[in-house]
């Protein structure tokens, strides 16, 4: 099984994945906001983590039926706290990797999938996971970044090195974005096409994702320290990377890849 990229048990996590959908950048509502679920009848909610889409799909779309799968038993359990009204309590939450969905073959007319991908080591088998799973004619909406974390451009030589260090040590892809229309081709969906939008952080929002990564490094800090290998260099790292973040003339930006597809 693949190695998160932070803690997904920590129990912190499903506040952090709450907050920062409230922000523009990370807004679910927008990213769906274009996509119509009017013949779906059955959806799974892939990656589910506290539960956002499958809440906003339950409350939008009439007579549908929503699973979520989460490989994190603390996101299910928290993602069934957070559905509150009579619609959200019939989403139906299960424990699950997306490289073995503990569900039947040609089970759902849609998936959705969203900021999953890039924490996977090999994103191929969920997405041959995913079209296995999904009904002939079925359709498939993949949400994911591009550059996260490694788009922070600074001068600073001693935080690159640091950088450089990490991206020759961690089997996850922060680049899946770009990737996700080749995933989806070689798994044998069709019907491919995608938009890209640059999320990029001035002002008020670049405020906002300090705070998020402020609370992603403390939730990955045991994933640094196994490739830093020293627990003062793991301080000096995050100190630097968060210093630099703010500095008026870096820059902080991603690209977000939101492609849909058909089997």
């Amino acid at each position: 099984m693949s190695k998160p990229t932070y803690t997904l048990d920590n129990k912190n996590e499903s506040n952090r994945l709450e907050n920062q959908a409230k922000m523009p950048c990370y807004d679910p509502i927008r990213e769906l906001e274009g996509i119509s679920f009017r013949d779906t009848t059955h959806l799974l909610d892939a990656g589910c983590g506290s539960g956002i889409v499958s809440r906003y799909l339950i409350n939008r779309c009439e007579n549908i039926q929503i699973d979520a799968c989460d490989l994190s038993e603390q996101r299910v359990i928290q993602a069934s706290l957070l559905s509150k009204n009579d619609k959200e309590k019939e989403i139906q939450y299960f424990q699950s990797s997306l490289e073995n969905i503990q569900r039947r073959s040609d089970n759902y007319d849609a998936v959705v999938c969203r900021f999953v991908l890039q924490h996977l080591k090999d994103p191929q088998i969920a997405v041959n996971e995913l079209y296995r799973v999904i009904k002939k004619g079925g359709r498939i909406v993949l949400i994911d970044v591009d550059g996260i974390f490694f788009n922070l451009y600074s001068q600073n030589e001693k935080l690159n090195k640091y950088l450089d260090i990490i991206k020759q040590s961690v089997d996850f892809d922060f680049y899946v974005g770009r990737k996700l229309p080749s995933l989806l081709k070689n798994s044998g969906f069709k019907d491919i096409h995608y938009k890209v939008e640059t999320m990029y952080f001035t002002g008020d929002q670049l405020h906002l994702e300090h705070k998020n990564y402020i609370e992603r490094f403390s939730f990955v800090s045991d994933v640094l320290y196994d490739i830093l290998k020293d627990s003062n260099a793991v301080t000096e790292f995050t100190s630097l990377y968060l210093d630099e973040v703010l500095k008026p003339e870096n820059t902080l930006f991603y690209n977000k890849f939101i492609v849909q597809a058909s089997k």
